[in-house]
């Protein structure tokens, strides 16, 4: 039935014949009212702050779960709903979209218009992107394949996450040469910024064993080259295998800040990082935006270092996000479909912390 939808959608007006109850919610779709928002924008002050300098957070959770997150994601992702854009883009002409709050070209995608990440970077003409690596088959690739010549530069974060350690270095490094070879493809400039710093608990580096796979060597190689011209490229293969990597590749490894998810798991004894500052907690304070439930949100605290908001009018979705980031430990909040942190690690086969449940039990009889 999605695809009969998705397909109607796409060739609108709706062929006639078939299921009439189905085909009334076609002809809705193909036609939808633009009134989402007249409730809340008949508010005068919140009209009167969004006329400011609206802008929309396109993803709120992210599937990644880095470890280095500064904004503490949530788990459970919600996307903004694509009719939602185009109606508030008819309501302000300068709307523009917040990049770096969550992964949205990882996870961004509208089921029922068919939209992913390349819609929206086509519709507000963003340049350059940054996300992280992502599975063959997921809406990401599919839309990082449509793209082309859409954007220039392409960003890739390497980075310990639970994902990578549920998949393994293997199958991970696998997925990223895959987007490389894709991003080529398409004559992007491509860049890479590698978290290179493991928990304990982490029975090899898995960041350092997947950037020494040779492929993805390779490819490291050549944009180090790109990026410094006074390193031959025999000495820079001996620099990458270095630990810590050392002061002539450091604009390979970004700074790691002392908020959000790496702060909570300091307690787990990260090594080979440490936090350098805490102002990118404070970086939304007093300003304002619309999440994906339609709410309009704005920035205070922080709040145990990480961002934290506060609502200034109600959602227009019925299930609204009741979460600014995520607890360690989390077990789930009542009359809330997200299972919380600890279950979501545990269906992942990983510890509560979604560190190696193997692994952890060796570093606890060792302490």
């Amino acid at each position: 039935i999605a695809g009969i939808v998705v397909g109607a959608i796409q060739s609108c007006p709706v062929p006639s014949g078939g299921d009439e109850e189905l085909l009334s919610a076609l002809k809705e779709l193909c036609n939808p009212p633009r009134e989402w928002f007249s409730g809340m924008l008949q508010n005068d002050t919140v009209h009167a702050v969004l006329e400011t300098s609206p802008a929309i957070i396109l993803t709120w959770g992210c599937s990644s779960q880095c470890d280095h997150c500064n904004g503490c994601s949530i788990i459970q992702v919600t996307s903004f709903p694509w009719l939602w854009i185009e109606d508030l883009m008819l309501e302000f002409e300068d709307l523009s979209v917040i990049l770096f709050r969550n992964d949205f070209f990882r996870d961004y995608y509208d089921p029922v218009f068919h939209k992913d990440a390349y819609d929206v970077m086509k519709k507000f003409h963003i340049t350059e992107l940054n996300t992280s690596v992502f599975a063959q088959g997921s809406v990401a690739e599919n839309a990082l394949k449509r793209s082309k010549e859409m954007f220039g530069i392409f960003k890739i974060s390497i980075a310990p996450s639970p994902w990578m350690r549920k998949i393994g270095a293997k199958k991970y490094a696998g997925y990223l040469l895959n987007m490389i070879n894709i991003a080529e493809k398409a004559r992007k400039i491509l860049g890479f910024k590698v978290f290179a710093f493991k928990r304990r608990s982490d029975p090899e580096d898995m960041v350092r064993k997947i950037i020494l796979f040779p492929e993805v060597l390779e490819h490291m190689l050549t944009y180090l080259t790109q990026e410094r011209y006074d390193i031959e490229r025999d000495k820079l293969r001996e620099l990458v295998t270095l630990e810590p990597f050392p002061e002539e590749i450091e604009t390979l490894t970004p700074k790691i800040l002392d908020v959000g998810r790496y702060r909570q798991i300091k307690v787990e004894k990260v090594l080979n990082a440490v936090g350098e500052g805490e102002s990118i907690a404070a970086e939304d304070v007093g300003k304002y935006f619309i999440l994906p439930d339609g709410s309009v949100v704005k920035g205070v605290g922080p709040v145990e270092k990480y961002r934290h908001y506060e609502r200034v009018s109600s959602p227009a979705a019925k299930n609204q996000i009741s979460c600014w980031g995520c607890g360690q430990f989390c077990l789930g909040k009542k009359n809330s479909s997200c299972p919380g942190r600890r279950e979501f690690y545990k269906r992942m086969g990983l510890s509560e912390s979604g560190g190696f449940v193997f692994a952890n039990r060796i570093l606890e009889q060792s302490i």
